[in-house]
């Protein structure tokens, strides 16, 4: 018997928790194209870095000096899961990856 492709496996169960419940330092991508590091959770609000530069050799890292974005905790959830398949994501959690943007951030998160 085929398994079922709409099976919620551990990278599922690891994108929920962490859309959930947030963490400074989570990396979020598409096929590891960025779209957000979480750098604060706050008042219910998920803070988070979404802009990137290029540097040398085709190489990126996040525009620390571009604003801070931000969402409620449950606008955030819905943003990464898909509209159609509830409990999946058209994005992948890194839990932690990027801490070192937390050093790095130019401006302090509220």
């Amino acid at each position: 018997m085929a398994a079922d492709i709409f099976a919620p496996d551990e990278r599922d169960r690891l994108n929920q928790k962490h859309a959930a419940k947030p963490e400074p330092g989570d990396y979020w991508h598409e096929m590891f194209c960025p779209l957000l590091v979480v750098i604060a959770v706050s008042h219910g609000l998920v803070i988070y870095h979404r802009a990137q530069k290029d540097v040398e050799n085709n190489k990126w890292t996040w525009d620390l000096s571009k604003p801070h974005e931000s969402k409620r905790l449950d606008e955030f959830y819905k943003w990464l899961e898909y509209d159609t398949i509830p409990g999946r994501f058209w994005v992948r959690c890194e839990p932690g990856a990027h801490k070192w943007v937390l050093d790095h951030t130019e401006s302090e998160a509220p």
